[in-house]
């Protein structure tokens, strides 16, 4: 029994050694992560330019608008603090991970029962963290739905003037880009802007009927990618379904882009806490035999 006891101690070091060493790589990895998010949004549009390409840059009015994951997170309202808070959250978390695992290595190596406490105690928090958080996002994911369609609604009301305007704002052109490439208007559909303050509705349709009053904005049409200029020339007078999107929100489609990293980041963010409670259990075993055995003297 004494002997097995030993060899099961060594092979749980060894293991808890290793696993600690890929804990560190991790620590740095998330850490980077934290940095790259809090710190370099444009770093994030040039890493994620490929996943950006069908919203990525359009020309509107002879002005080429460069669209990338800080106008995205702009446009989704509380998603830009969402996610710069996210991007601190796991900088400290990468730095955490990254001290466990020097403490797990070096309990391993030298076989320092104090340490083995320590680590085990911490690794088993972890795991009781992660899990709360995956709990906790999916618990409250549609209040962060629904609290990101409210931001971007009130910027619809508060922001757009639409390509009507003598000198339309940032965000007037970024929406415009959003609907025209994702083929969507508003958040849920077009009636969000009947209470746009600044958007100038005011358009010339043609010489015979002369200036009209926007129903939707021009970019809630169907449009050419080439030019971004209206396939169907009635739209602008009477928009309907066949020419027109005005009946597809844009929300759920930006949602659905960010939600599906989203849920990457969870599904890797569970792996970490199975792979922390693995490594609280080597730790454990190791401990069983030091105190059974006492053959440490700290």
């Amino acid at each position: 029994m004494g002997i097995c006891g030993c060899l099961t101690s060594k092979l749980a070091g060894c293991i808890l050694y290793l696993v600690s060493s890929i804990f560190m790589t991790i620590g740095v990895a998330i850490a980077a992560l934290g940095c790259v998010l809090h710190f370099g949004g444009n770093a994030v549009y040039q890493a994620f330019s490929s996943l950006l390409g069908s919203i990525g840059s359009t020309n509107i009015g002879g002005e080429i608008v460069q669209l990338g994951i800080l106008d995205l997170q702009r446009i989704l309202g509380s998603w830009s603090s969402i996610i710069s808070y996210a991007g601190l959250i796991l900088l400290g978390l990468g730095l955490f991970f990254l001290a466990v695992g020097i403490l797990g290595c070096i309990g391993a190596c030298c076989n320092l029962k104090t340490m083995l406490i320590v680590y085990a105690i911490l690794t088993l928090t972890i795991t009781v963290v992660l899990i709360g958080f995956v709990i906790g996002y999916y618990a409250l994911k549609q209040n962060m739905r629904d609290l990101g369609a409210e931001e971007m609604r009130k910027l619809i009301v508060n922001e757009y003037q639409g390509r009507t305007h003598p000198s339309p704002n940032d965000f007037s052109k970024i929406l415009d880009i959003v609907q025209g490439q994702l083929d969507c208007c508003g958040v849920t559909n077009y009636t969000e802007f009947y209470s746009a303050g600044q958007w100038n509705r005011t358009y010339y349709y043609s010489d015979s009927v002369g200036y009209i009053q926007l129903t939707a904005p021009i970019a809630c049409c169907k449009l050419r990618k080439s030019d971004f200029e209206p396939q169907f020339a009635n739209c602008t007078l009477s928009p309907t379904a066949q020419n027109s999107n005005i009946h597809t929100g844009c929300y759920d489609k930006l949602w659905e882009f960010l939600d599906t990293y989203a849920n990457v980041l969870i599904v890797g963010i569970a792996i970490t806490a199975g792979v922390t409670a693995g490594i609280s259990v080597l730790a454990i075993i190791m401990l069983c035999y030091h105190f059974k055995n006492d053959v440490t003297p700290i």
